[in-house]
């Protein structure tokens, strides 16, 4: 669930700190107004049982406010009410309590326990196939497909040492499925957040056509200032962004592809 929300963040902090505030906020905040909402009695509010009820239900597909819900029904529901803490509404296996004018069914902490699991399951697919998507460049990412019709500028290129010549040359003719590691001219495009268009003048080009490839035996190191591209490049090494243009190839396999 943290995995997945962290795609609608740019940075690590923000990430972070939002994902913290929002399980605190929903386990906690979100559970007492329920609670509340559920146990005023009707003659001072008809409709608060039915908005407690219906904010169960759809919070309940946030882990932090299932497992802080369970936690609540487990003292007042279970033990004051005397209700099986493996009932369940979804079940029909709840027990019906009278509970000052009001006869409900409650049910123990199984519902929130069926969400969890289905949870559980659901996010890990979405978290699959969100990294699917942005990794691969399939025909849904529109941004991996706008960044690779982002070329570099004249003036940001600069002129390539010969060794680095030999290399690409090097590289572009190595059969990359024999080498343990292959980096074939590699670029990085960067776009600005929400950009529709390829424009190469807003663009951040954090890596410009890198080479380089590793085979069995060989010690590898990727040296470079700060801002060189080095972590830009290891994160397409390891599949989190998909290169803008080049390929990169690991074990004999292209990581953007296979």
């Amino acid at each position: 669930y943290a995995y997945l929300i962290s795609f609608l963040y740019k940075t690590q902090f923000s990430a972070q700190t939002v994902t913290i505030v929002l399980n605190i906020a929903v386990g906690t905040i979100v559970v007492i107004v329920v609670s509340v909402l559920q146990t005023i009695p009707e003659e001072f509010c008809e409709d608060c049982l039915v908005a407690g009820n219906i904010l169960m239900w759809i919070f309940r597909f946030v882990p932090s406010f299932a497992l802080g819900f369970g936690f609540y029904r487990m003292p007042i529901y279970v033990s004051f009410l005397g209700v099986d803490p493996w009932g369940s509404e979804i079940l029909g296996t709840c027990t019906e309590q009278v509970l000052g004018t009001r006869e409900q069914c409650y049910g123990g902490v199984a519902d929130d326990l069926v969400y969890l699991a289905f949870a559980s399951v659901a996010f890990l697919a979405l978290c699959i196939w969100f990294d699917y998507l942005g990794t691969a460049g399939h025909w849904l990412s529109y941004k991996v497909k706008l960044e690779r019709q982002c070329s570099i500028p004249e003036d940001q290129l600069a002129p390539e040492d010969a060794d680095v010549t030999v290399e690409k040359e090097r590289v572009a003719e190595l059969d990359k499925r024999k080498q343990i590691l292959a980096v074939d001219n590699v670029r990085k495009c960067y776009l600005p957040r929400g950009s529709l268009t390829a424009d190469p003048s807003r663009a951040v080009h954090a890596v410009k056509g890198v080479s380089f490839a590793a085979d069995s035996g060989q010690v590898f190191g990727l040296l470079g200032i700060n801002g060189a591209g080095k972590t830009t490049t290891f994160k397409m090494m390891c599949g989190l962004y998909a290169p803008t243009e080049g390929e990169v190839w690991v074990a004999g396999s292209t990581v953007a592809a296979d």
